[in-house]
């Protein structure tokens, strides 16, 4: 998708999903992306997300906060 323009919020807005591990439901992890207004099916809104959730990965925007075990 890359960077949204000034021009573009006119016609994008934001949207959340939250990521989980199919294993484990309860792990989970959200993020925020910008994404067509109308018109977006679940599929597009999905792609959008995962590309989004790529991009942030490739670009190291997200960032490791706390590194801790788990209990069992």
């Amino acid at each position: 998708m890359g960077q949204v323009t000034w021009m573009d919020r006119q016609s994008y807005v934001w949207w959340r999903a939250t990521f989980f591990d199919a294993a484990i439901p309860d792990m989970q992890m959200t993020i925020e992306f910008m994404a067509p207004k109308a018109g977006s099916s679940t599929e597009d809104l999905q792609r959008y997300a995962s590309r989004q959730f790529r991009d942030m990965l490739e670009q190291k925007t997200i960032k490791i906060k706390d590194i801790e075990p788990v209990e069992t």
